[in-house]
C-alpha cells in the first residue's frame, strides 16, 4: 500500500488557464504518495485502486492520471475531492 502524503484540488476554474489539462483530465485531486515507495510501474492511468481513509472506511476509485516528477509521485483523480483521499489514507493496488 502507498501512503498519501499530500494533495493538491484542481477545479474547473483554476484549470481554464491550462485547457489541454482542463480537456484531457478535467477538473479532480492529485495525490502526492510517500516517495520511499515507487509504484510507478505499478499503477497506470486506468487503474482501479482501494482507498482505505484514516477513519477505516475504504473507497474505489480510477486513477486518471500518473505523474512522476523527481522521486516525488502523483496519482490524479477525476471528479474527486479532498475530503474523499484524505492525507493519510493508503492506496491499494488490486490483486
Amino acid at each position: 500500500m502507498f501512503r498519501v502524503i499530500g494533495s493538491f484540488q484542481y477545479s474547473e476554474q483554476m484549470l481554464q488557464n491550462v485547457p489541454e489539462f482542463l480537456e484531457n483530465l478535467g477538473p479532480g485531486l492529485l495525490v502526492r504518495i510517500d516517495a520511499d515507495q515507487t509504484p510507478s510501474f505499478l499503477i497506470e492511468p486506468g487503474s482501479t485502486v482501494r482507498v482505505h481513509r484514516p477513519d477505516g472506511t475504504f473507497i474505489d476509485r480510477v486513477v486518471s492520471g500518473v505523474e512522476v516528477f523527481g522521486q516525488k509521485v502523483g496519482l490524479f483523480f477525476q471528479k474527486t475531492e479532498q475530503h474523499e483521499i484524505p492525507v493519510s489514507s493508503e492506496i491499494e493496488m488490486p490483486a
